[in-house]
């Protein structure tokens, strides 16, 4: 299974856990998830495509404890430096303008909150990824989003992951 899933991709951020001193100097241990609207409006494309992607099963594509394999692929917004005279608008792309993205958002808050958004919808728990691929490029169109692929991962494609991992040493 293969989709799209079209909007500028939202990190999942980390809950922060802090305490707040109340009346009497008695402390309360607060948590906050971040994120905010903007993850909650891509959580929501994520969920809406896995739905389609999913043709709209009443349950999990993949049963419980079915290893699979993910591949993401995101595409990011250029920022404006990019280019030449700082505009998008037709203008070409500066010579050293990288293709790969390595800046925030972090590839793996990225790909933490498509996990969580596909949970219930392609997979029952993300406990049953046993295998991840994932990248991070700049879209050279101005069209963010990303690629989702899930297929089985299979005892086979494990032994020649092992197998070749061995061999490189």
């Amino acid at each position: 299974m293969q989709f799209w899933i079209g909007g500028e991709p939202v990190s999942s951020a980390r809950p922060r856990a802090f305490a707040i001193k109340g009346k009497g100097g008695k402390s309360t241990a607060r948590v906050h998830k971040g994120g905010g609207k903007k993850l909650a409006a891509w959580e929501a494309l994520v969920k809406q495509a896995a739905h389609a992607a999913a043709t709209d099963r009443a349950s999990p594509v993949w049963g419980r404890g079915l290893p699979l394999a993910v591949t993401i692929c995101f595409y990011i917004r250029r920022p404006l430096y990019h280019y030449v005279g700082n505009n998008r608008d037709g203008r070409p792309l500066k010579p050293a303008s990288p293709q790969i993205h390595t800046h925030t958002p972090d590839i793996d808050n990225l790909m933490k909150a498509v996990l969580d958004a596909c949970s219930s919808i392609l997979w029952h728990d993300d406990r049953q990824i046993g295998r991840i691929e994932c990248t991070s490029l700049y879209t050279n169109d101005d069209t963010p989003g990303c690629w989702i692929r899930v297929t089985n991962f299979t005892d086979g494609q494990a032994d020649f992951i092992r197998r070749r991992n061995t061999d490189e040493q």
